[in-house]
């Protein structure tokens, strides 16, 4: 029960919050999902200090061209110029939010063996990604929903 009193008054609350915010008060409620919209997977990366351009080597050399080679889709870089990141990526989730219910995605497979191909085997891969992952000091995950132009 450690979490139960606290659970039920979250619970209690978001449908209060619900309740005074939704439209449909009084109305028959009927379950809909989001139209058009795209899902992505967006990662924002703070470098240790002095390892940005080496993170842009390693996108350059290895990381873009095993995306070509495996024709699996390239991120959306955004370059920040200040703040607390100094990269975001964003992946578009070709499949929507089903995309994350793979342990291992066709898509991340078909990209990991392009780079094994490209930085000479899978043990290159592996210390590759390591550099990769010793270069940042942190970073943060989410999944998110653009809202597609004009439909």
């Amino acid at each position: 029960m450690k979490y139960g009193r606290a659970f039920s008054s979250f619970a209690i609350a978001a449908c209060l919050s619900i309740a005074a915010t939704s439209p449909a008060i009084g109305q028959q409620m009927t379950a809909h999902k989001r139209a058009n919209v795209t899902y992505h997977m967006v990662e924002f990366i703070k470098f240790k200090e002095g390892m940005r351009d080496r993170a842009g080597e390693i996108v350059e050399k290895y990381f873009a061209p095993a995306s070509k080679a495996s024709g699996t889709p390239e991120p959306i870089e955004v370059h920040m110029q200040g703040g607390d990141w100094d990269y975001v990526l964003v992946w578009p989730l070709k499949g929507g939010m089903a995309d994350l219910e793979w342990e291992d995605a066709p898509d991340d497979v078909a990209w990991m063996g392009a780079l094994n191909k490209i930085a000479g085997g899978a043990p290159a891969s592996k210390k590759l990604l390591d550099e990769w992952n010793g270069l940042i000091q942190r970073r943060v995950t989410s999944a998110a929903h653009m809202h597609i132009p004009g439909k």
